[in-house]
Parts: C-alpha cells; sequence; structure tokens
C-alpha cells in the first residue's frame, strides 16, 4: 500500500530573483509479504530505495553583466536538497542502510546574452555529505561480505560552453 502527496512550486519573486521548491511525503509499506514456510512477514520488510521524506528548495539571482565586450549576465545559484532514511533492500541492513542527509550546491555562471557561451564555476555537495546511493550484502560469501558505493565528496567544477 503506497500512500503520498508531493508539491512542487516555482516564483519569480522579480526579474532578478526566482525560488523553487519541492516536498514529498511517501508512506509505503507491505500489507501482505509471505515469507518462507508461508508466513506473512510483512511486519519485518521495508520499501528499498523509498525515503519517507524528500524536499528541495533552489534560488537564482540575474545579474546583468557585460564581460570582454559581449553583453550578457551573471546568475547565482543555490540549492539544499533532503532526503529522508533509505532502505537498500527490503529487508532492513544498517550496515547498508543510509540515514537522512542534506546536499548543498551552488553555481556562479556567466551567459552571453546570445547564450553561444557560457563560463560556471560550480559546488556540489559543499556541506561534503558523506551518504551511501547503493550497496550488496553476499553473507553466504565465507563470512559474508559488504560493499557499499558512497555519493560524490564536495566537489568544484569549472565549465566553458561554446555553442555552435
Amino acid at each position: 500500500k503506497i500512500d503520498g502527496i508531493e508539491l512542487e512550486a516555482t516564483a519569480r519573486l522579480t526579474d532578478a530573483f526566482s525560488m523553487s521548491g519541492m516536498l514529498s511525503y511517501i508512506d509505503a509499506k507491505y500489507t501482505k509479504y509471505i515469507g518462507a514456510g508461508n508466513i506473512d512477514v510483512a511486519n519485518l520488510r521495508v520499501f528499498q530505495n523509498t525515503p519517507k521524506q524528500t524536499a528541495s528548495i533552489r534560488a537564482n539571482y540575474d545579474w546583468d553583466m557585460a564581460m570582454l565586450g559581449n553583453s550578457g549576465k551573471l546568475t547565482l545559484s543555490s540549492g539544499l536538497a533532503f532526503r529522508g532514511k533509505t532502505y537498500q533492500f527490503e529487508t532492513p541492513t544498517p550496515i547498508l542502510d543510509q540515514d537522512s542527509y542534506k546536499l548543498w550546491d551552488a553555481s556562479l555562471v556567466w551567459s552571453r546574452s546570445d547564450n553561444r557561451v557560457r563560463v560556471g564555476l560550480h559546488g556540489k555537495n559543499l556541506n561534503d555529505a558523506r551518504y551511501k546511493v547503493a550497496g550488496y550484502l553476499f553473507p553466504t560469501l565465507g563470512e559474508g561480505s559488504t560493499t557499499a558505493f558512497y555519493g560524490n565528496p564536495r566537489t568544484y567544477t569549472l565549465t566553458l560552453d561554446y555553442r555552435f
């Protein structure tokens, strides 16, 4: 049984400033889950990769700015995303399951007015959160084997786009 709601909004507060956001809640639970021995184990199972809450908010601000004799605009954007506790498998696995976390990203991008040239400085995961995105548990290999995959750490990039 899956019940939920998602709200999304975008607002242009001025010609230069805009914001967008999203909030979701999902209540996913098994009403019946027949396991070995024909026993209902629904109360011991969870939905994998289905956090109860997710949310994000993003803000953008634009300035008119000429650069090297070209008209254009400079855009500062920043966003914060939240993801609630996430289970990797339908059986809770504490060593692999991910507690809730937040990610903060920001960018500063100059775009020529014809959008053919863009230069950007971008920061991802600026709060340097450590979070798991996937994992495997192999209990039958010797004493068992566990592998977890993590999201990228704090990352900075500089981009140059030319469109023709």
